[in-house]
């Protein structure tokens, strides 16, 4: 598997997980290479997978994900009309999932974690924070991190934590079953 080489220039920072993560991050170097999930998607390729790519791989969730597991992740990527869904998964416990649809302006990342990964809600919640900065600059997209909206599910022992904002139908979320952080998401359609 390749091992990307990533510089980062860092202008304003945010620490979560003991590391800093800068809100203005330009990488250059290669990109993991992600291959088709069947002969179908390979042939319909969008031609901004690079640059996704780059953004994703760059991004706090993804940083988290790597740092966490200290691995490098396998990538699959397919393109439909939903959009094009890149697959990052680093091993069992650990897969993060980027859907862009470039038509209606959308796109959403999910960390998905197992119940048996230890996950601080604190760094979680710092995490979606420097997405929202990393997407909208330092003002952001008027996420109230104060008041998140508790939506329970009680058939599995599962909440979830919703932060909305004013730009961009902006979207955090956490999931929690049995206390412990099993998804962590961060969407927008603008």
């Amino acid at each position: 598997m390749l091992k990307p080489s990533i510089t980062l220039l860092l202008l304003k920072s945010i620490t979560f997980l003991g590391l800093s993560y800068s809100t203005s991050v330009f990488a250059m170097g290669n990109n993991l290479k992600c291959s088709p999930v069947s002969e179908y998607h390979y042939k319909t390729l969008d031609k901004d997978l690079s640059s996704i790519q780059s953004q994703i791989e760059t991004g706090p969730l993804f940083l988290y994900a790597k740092t966490s597991t200290n691995l490098y992740p396998s990538c699959k990527y397919e393109n439909d009309d939903t959009g094009l869904l890149l697959i990052y998964q680093f091993n069992k416990s650990v897969i993060l999932k980027n859907l862009s649809n470039s038509s209606i302006k959308f796109n959403s990342e999910t960390l998905s974690l197992s119940s048996d990964f230890d996950s601080d809600e604190d760094e979680a919640t710092a995490m979606l924070k420097a997405a929202e900065t990393k997407l909208f600059g330092i003002k952001g997209c008027g996420i109230n991190w104060k008041k998140p909206l508790i939506q329970t599910r009680k058939n599995d022992a599962t909440f979830e934590k919703i932060w909305w904002g004013d730009t961009c139908s902006c979207k955090a979320d956490l999931v929690f079953k049995a206390n412990s952080i099993t998804q962590i998401s961060f969407q927008t359609t603008c």
